[in-house]
């Protein structure tokens, strides 16, 4: 899937067009052993660390910004979408690539146990 549509896409043809990527690019990551899971799990916590800095920096830069100006620049609020964007990225190939897992049933299976966790906070508007 070379070519980027502009629709939606669903889960799967995310997870499937992140894997292609990577395979082509070498970046595709293989656990066949506990080294390799260790390994992969080490970058995966660092890549995530960075671009969730990223994010934060940039964050940090709109706030003194707006505090200063009283306006938020449009070019900011993209570049906060950029880097949120890499977290996903990120997210999407730590839950297929490393752990295996259908990240959309386990989003409704943690979704489902914090409906009971938090619904003492509902609001009954």
């Amino acid at each position: 899937m070379s070519d980027v549509r502009n629709e939606r896409y669903t889960l799967y043809e995310i997870v499937k067009y992140q894997a292609d990527f990577d395979e082509r690019h070498g970046w595709l990551w293989k656990i066949n052993n506990e080294e390799d899971f260790i390994n992969a799990l080490q970058y995966l916590s660092i890549a995530l660390s960075g671009e969730v800095g990223e994010f934060c920096n940039l964050v940090k830069k709109l706030v003194r910004e707006f505090r200063s100006s009283g306006k938020i620049k449009p070019d900011m609020i993209n570049k906060l979408k950029e880097e949120l964007v890499d977290v996903f990225i990120y997210v999407i190939k730590g839950a297929s690539q490393l752990f295996n897992m259908d990240i959309g049933e386990e989003y409704f299976k943690k979704m489902s146990i914090n409906e009971v966790k938090f619904r003492r906070y509902e609001k009954n508007d």
